[in-house]
């Protein structure tokens, strides 16, 4: 009798033992998952772009810290640009400082995946601080690949697209 008591004890203490590991990831999940919906929902985050996909251009790995970031309503973009005439485009970049732009946010739907996103960064009617670029569309696909396409005002500049990562706001050095 004493032998079965004592394996229904160390049979319930390591069941409990599991479930409190188990707790202890569903939290840490759940706090990774409300920092990420404060990230989105604040507009305080940069994304550090990887890859660049020109039009009619294979992929390009980007060096440095090509970034695009919001924060306490300030919109920076410094990414650099490829894209149609190689001669003319020659050393190109999106690059804007600006407070006069229009965020909007909203969630895949429908989506099983609870990091997808959507996010649109126009300049407000009438402002030039984004220079060239007409719109920032910003697509989160999964927690660590976030697509970032750019349209531009001039028409002869193709919109180009950009993969990386996204991460809380961090201020970037200026180049």
């Amino acid at each position: 009798m004493n032998t079965l008591i004592k394996t229904v004890l160390i049979f319930t203490v390591a069941l409990l033992s599991i479930n409190s590991v188990k707790a202890q990831k569903v939290d840490k999940k759940a706090a990774r998952m409300a920092a990420y919906q404060k990230m989105i929902d604040t507009a305080d985050f940069t994304i550090i772009m990887e890859k660049a996909f020109p039009k009619n251009m294979n992929q390009i790995l980007l060096s440095g810290s090509p970034y695009f970031s919001i924060s306490h309503g300030v919109a920076e973009c410094d990414l650099p640009y490829y894209g149609g005439d190689k001669i003319i485009n020659a050393g190109i970049k999106a690059k804007f400082h600006t407070t006069n732009f229009d965020y909007q946010s909203q969630k895949t739907v429908p989506s099983t995946n609870p990091y997808q996103y959507n996010m649109l960064v126009s300049p407000k009617p009438g402002t030039t601080d984004m220079g060239n670029v007409a719109q920032v569309v910003v697509s989160i696909i999964t927690e660590d690949v976030v697509q970032v396409q750019l349209i531009f005002t001039d028409p002869n500049l193709d919109p180009i697209g950009f993969q990386g990562y996204i991460q809380k706001y961090k201020k970037m050095d200026d180049n």
